[in-house]
């Protein structure tokens, strides 16, 4: 599956998840682990597009581009989220008893080192959210690479998986902020 049909995917009736589970993140350029709450991705991008670096006006022209309404989980969501991703922005997302995913633009230290911080912080509770089964899938898939995603468990990811070298190195970690904590880029 390429990452534009993969991103562009709406939620499967059978992975809605309950009210007050919502687990969606997303993981600025700077390193800040910024939780939805209940709403969806584009919508904490539409309530405040200055934050991702987008004016209100953008966000319009890019839906009536589309012939779509403002806030549909159409093409026009999947092109916002995909500038966002090329920007440096990490999408995550945890689909009810199913999987985590996580989209990335590349799979580089830096976003391992968030990735690996961002899998601790959810087993230990963080952002509103603990998980609790810490044998649940996380897919990663990279928009750079035509490859499947990558595919872990939360415990080995935070287990710190992704890297083969020494423990001994400088480390990027996040910082949990709420979205009106987050500074405009």
């Amino acid at each position: 599956m390429k990452f534009k049909e993969y991103i562009g995917e709406s939620i499967p009736p059978n992975m809605v998840m309950e009210a007050g589970q919502v687990a969606a993140f997303f993981i600025s350029p700077r390193g800040e682990l910024i939780s939805t709450g209940a709403k969806t991705h584009i919508d904490m991008i539409i309530n405040n597009p200055e934050k991702f670096g987008l004016t209100k006006q953008f966000i319009e022209d890019k839906y009536k581009e589309f012939g779509e309404k403002l806030g549909q989980e159409g093409t026009a969501r999947s092109q916002i989220i995909i500038q966002l991703i090329k920007q440096g922005w990490i999408r995550i997302r945890r689909y009810a008893n199913k999987m985590w995913t996580i989209d990335v633009n590349k799979l580089d230290k830096k976003v391992k080192d968030r990735i690996y911080d961002w899998a601790l912080k959810m087993l230990d509770g963080s952002g509103g959210y603990k998980e609790q089964d810490k044998y649940m899938p996380v897919k990663i898939l990279q928009m750079k690479r035509s490859v499947r995603p990558i595919e872990y468990s939360i415990l080995k990811l935070s287990n710190d998986v992704l890297f083969n070298e020494s423990v001994n190195r400088e480390r990027y970690t996040l910082t949990v902020k709420t979205i009106e904590e987050v500074e405009n880029p």
